[in-house]
């Protein structure tokens, strides 16, 4: 296409401003001229005007773009004119390569190299493995990749060798869990890197396990159990997330991250398969609900509205990641206040998960000690599928055609447990906080 030539002065400002501006987005490129400063110009392109400097290199017309007319300056457009002819004279002069060109291929390559990092690849990584994990542990896969390797990702692939991941790994030191849960994540992403030939070696299955980790002994006994629910009514929507998972014997998550939709069938929560741990084995995890649960979920239904049971205000769930952490620690200061206040020793540190364990000791203690519980029938196999698990011989083929989901028998066991905890919040003193932690309620609310 042959671009006319015009030639204007554009040191007059008025002559600036509107070159171009009638030509529309249908138009053809025009180009107009600087008198003064050859090659120097102003390119208009389907309605864009940009400042351009034009040379010839090696017989070839060749042309560099400086940026918006809108937003760069003429005297520094100018000025960025001059320096480039002046380093396209010197590579001339000298033999060398087009000084435009050798900068338009680093950059160029710069952009491969970035191809090939960490960063760059992780959402590839991460949007495949979508379709093959269930979607709880594809948060903490995200979660530990995204967050807990975030040093690795400005580097490329090849550089992150068995030091590179030893040197990553202690920073870790100190919590065994974390370091291994990392690890773990990391070596299944080299496994897939590999496959793909984007990885020669794996240095997190090189790298040796942290021996430190030991499985959690932690369970609250009763009166544990009755402080944190009295702390909980002064958690604002963290309290309401802290007693469902006392009632339910949930994990975290299933309650955390429930749709209302799961709660479609009124008097129990259908929670997906793809949230379930066992999900693969038992499908959806069945979960009935009690009269305590029933009560706290209407509330919420009350309180809160979006596609979440605990949905935040940008539409997502409202318990993830940092705002989990900051809950629990509120919660924590609220149990030490009503425990001082009652006399108590401080509590033991303890996390969400042993509520779950909590419910499994002392469930298992009363069907051995209790006649009420033996007279009901609630078996060990009757705990383990209230807490989603796969009861001894019923895994494998037994899962396969038993398509009984036992609503009424997991009823019974979450009746007994939550009249067992009620019994005991009913008859536990009262223990009045002071006015200072309101602010707590505050801002969990």
């Amino acid at each position: 296409m042959k671009v006319k030539t015009t030639f204007y002065d554009f040191t007059d400002t008025k002559v600036v401003a509107t070159l171009g501006t009638d030509l529309t987005k249908a138009d053809k490129e025009r180009c107009f001229w600087d008198q003064k400063l050859p090659n120097f110009g102003i390119r208009v392109k389907e309605g864009k005007r940009s400042w351009i400097v034009a040379y010839s290199f090696n017989n070839q017309s060749r042309r560099k773009t400086i940026g918006p007319v809108a937003l760069v300056p003429q005297a520094k457009a100018r000025k960025a004119a001059a320096d480039t002819m002046a380093d396209v004279h010197v590579a001339r002069s000298k033999g060398e390569a087009d000084p435009v060109a050798r900068i338009r291929a680093a950059k160029e390559q710069a952009r491969k190299d970035a191809a090939g990092t960490f960063g760059a690849i992780l959402p590839r990584y991460l949007t495949l493995r979508e379709t093959d994990m269930r979607s709880s542990g594809h948060y903490v896969t995200k979660f530990n990749l995204e967050t807990k390797a975030a040093p690795l990702h400005d580097l490329p692939i090849g550089e992150i060798d068995i030091v590179a991941a030893g040197e990553f790994l202690k920073e870790f030191e100190a919590t065994p869990a974390t370091y291994n849960r990392v690890r773990s994540a990391l070596r299944k992403m080299w496994v897939w890197l590999m496959s793909k030939g984007l990885a020669t070696s794996n240095p997190w299955a090189l790298s040796q396990k942290h021996q430190g980790e030991k499985a959690r002994k932690r369970w609250l006994k009763l009166d544990e159990l009755v402080d944190v629910w009295h702390a909980a009514a002064e958690a604002g929507e963290f309290g309401k997330l802290v007693r469902l998972l006392m009632l339910s014997a949930c994990r975290r998550n299933e309650i955390a991250l429930m749709p209302w939709d799961e709660l479609d069938a009124g008097d129990a929560a259908d929670i997906h398969e793809d949230r379930v741990k066992t999900g693969r084995t038992f499908g959806n995890h069945l979960l009935p609900l009690t009269k305590h649960m029933r009560e706290i979920f209407n509330e919420l239904r009350k309180t809160r509205t979006g596609e979440f049971v605990f949905t935040g205000s940008t539409g997502n769930p409202l318990f993830r990641g940092g705002a989990l952490d900051r809950g629990k620690t509120e919660l924590d200061e609220l149990i030490a206040v009503r425990r001082h206040k009652l006399g108590k020793k401080p509590m033991e540190p303890w996390t969400l998960h042993d509520l779950r364990r909590s419910f499994s000791t002392i469930m298992h203690k009363h069907i051995d000690e209790s006649d009420e519980a033996q007279a009901l029938h609630i078996t060990h196999g009757t705990i383990e599928a209230c807490m989603g698990h796969v009861p001894a011989g019923e895994g494998g083929i037994s899962a396969r055609y038993n398509e009984h989901r036992r609503k009424k028998t997991l009823l019974v066991c979450l009746s007994y447990w939550n009249d067992l905890l009620m019994t005991e919040i009913d008859a536990a003193p009262e223990a009045k906080l002071p006015t200072n932690v309101v602010r707590l309620k505050q801002k969990a609310a």
